[in-house]
């Protein structure tokens, strides 16, 4: 990816398992902690980031939000561009990942709209292709454009036209590529706030309606004027979001769970009782199957705790590799005994 394109995001929340519990419900994710720092997995790919608040920022009553992250090749470049384009730096430069092989800092605009500038290799969190629970898109909420735009032009050589006869504005990059939007909005409607937001991608935007307000989430807008329709939420926590309707891309709504009726754990219980009171031995190899393949998909097993093949490939194998086991050689026994 090039400078000035989106390349990660992450929540900054107050209840980590709240949250834990709301996005694995709302977009699959399966979390991972990092020191403190949780990775999001939709299936092998890195999809966001999340992490408790900090102390003193819930102190001053900050609220919880999403955070776009914009590539840069130099991050002591960028923070000074910001200072002298009339922007303010709020914190960096700092170490960011898990082996601190990137830099951040925290900057808004002259408006006061918030992003992060990331210095490192490409962290991959965007996804184009619209897969289920990615981020698809980072669009900028201003009120006035001729405040912002030689800033932003500035600090990553960023190209902005106006979309003819409208309040909305092409962002392309340096190679002429299309990264982003900015649409013009006045404080009436909008409120008094600038901000990014981010766009995420799921299978079924009904579907994820009600998984939103099942968890205490609230739908703020159910718009579909621009031609593609977009829910706007706020997560229970109060951070904001819009989901547009993307694919599956392999990875769709939580199969194996999902719902508040868990009929596919009841019904494997009822193998179990029936296997010991009836000595059901076949049922044994069935159950370790049903049990491994979801995770064969998807990339993640769990023995003890969450082990992710994209992380630890061997590991992940090798229980997946005993499961599997565990299943041929009873139905092996099995057969030989008829």
């Amino acid at each position: 990816m090039n400078h000035g394109n989106f390349t990660w995001a992450d929540l900054s929340t107050f209840d980590l398992k709240r949250s834990d519990q709301f996005y694995s419900e709302l977009m699959g994710w399966r979390l991972a902690d990092a020191a403190g720092y949780n990775i999001c997995y939709a299936g092998r790919a890195e999809a966001a980031g999340i992490y408790v608040m900090p102390e003193f920022f819930q102190k001053i009553n900050m609220p919880s939000f999403w955070m776009s992250y914009i590539l840069v090749d130099d991050v002591e470049q960028a923070i000074a561009t910001a200072n002298q384009m009339g922007g303010k730096v709020e914190l960096g430069p700092e170490p960011f990942g898990s082996n601190n092989e990137g830099r951040i800092a925290l900057i808004r605009d002259p408006l006061g709209a918030g992003f992060t500038v990331y210095e490192g290799p490409d962290l991959k969190g965007r996804d184009l292709r619209g897969n289920h629970g990615r981020m698809g898109w980072n669009e900028l909420i201003i009120s006035d454009i001729t405040a912002v735009q030689p800033f932003y032009e500035a600090l990553f050589g960023w190209n902005i036209s106006r979309v003819s006869g409208s309040n909305r504005f092409e962002v392309k990059d340096q190679t002429g590529q299309l990264v982003s939007h900015i649409e013009q909005v006045p404080n009436e409607i909008k409120g008094d706030l600038e901000f990014w937001v981010i766009y995420f991608a799921v299978s079924d935007l009904d579907q994820a309606a009600q998984i939103v307000t099942r968890h205490g989430g609230t739908i703020t807008s159910d718009d579909a004027s621009s031609g593609t329709r977009q829910l706007m939420i706020a997560d229970p926590q109060g951070a904001a979001l819009i989901l547009i309707e993307g694919r599956s891309g392999g990875q769709s709504w939580p199969t194996w769970g999902s719902g508040n009726f868990k009929w596919r754990s009841i019904l494997g219980l009822l193998l179990v009782f029936c296997a010991v009171f009836f000595d059901w031995g076949w049922v044994w190899p069935i159950l370790f199957l049903l049990w491994i393949i979801p995770d064969l998909f998807s990339g993640v097993t769990f023995f003890l705790e969450p082990v992710y093949r994209h992380e630890n490939p061997i590991l992940f194998w090798l229980i997946a590799a005993t499961w599997i086991s565990l299943s041929i050689y009873p139905l092996l026994e099995l057969m030989s005994t008829v």
